[in-house]
C-alpha cells in the first residue's frame, strides 16, 4: 500500500514539474517573440489562467485526501488482530450463522 502512495506521489510530481516547465518555456516563448518581460493579456485570459491554476491545485488536493486516507487505514489496520479461518470450524453451525449474520 505504502507502494501504491509512494508510486501516486511521484506521478503527481512529475506532472507538477511538467507544468512548471511548461509554464516557464511559454514565459520564455512570449519574452523572446514580444521582447518585453510583461505580457499584456486581456483580463478574460488573466482570469482563465487563474481560474486553471486553482482548478489544478483542487483537483490535486481532492484526489491526495482519499490517498492519504487509505494509506493511514492501512497501517492503522496492520495492528489489529485478527482470527484465522480455522477458528470457526470447530463452532456448531448455529453459532456460525449467528456470527455471520
Amino acid at each position: 500500500m505504502l507502494e501504491y502512495i509512494r508510486d501516486t506521489a511521484t506521478i503527481f510530481s512529475i506532472k507538477l514539474q511538467f507544468i512548471i516547465a511548461y509554464f516557464f518555456a511559454i514565459t520564455l516563448l512570449n519574452l523572446a517573440i514580444t521582447r518585453r518581460l510583461r505580457a499584456n493579456w486581456p483580463s478574460r485570459l488573466r482570469e482563465s489562467g487563474r481560474l486553471n491554476i486553482i482548478f489544478v491545485a483542487f483537483n490535486t488536493a481532492t484526489v491526495m485526501i482519499p490517498v492519504l486516507a487509505v494509506a493511514v487505514t492501512a497501517v492503522s489496520l496492520q495492528s489489529v488482530p485478527y482470527l484465522t479461518p480455522f477458528v470457526w470450524d470447530d463452532l456448531p453451525w448455529l453459532a456460525r450463522a449467528l456470527a455471520a449474520f
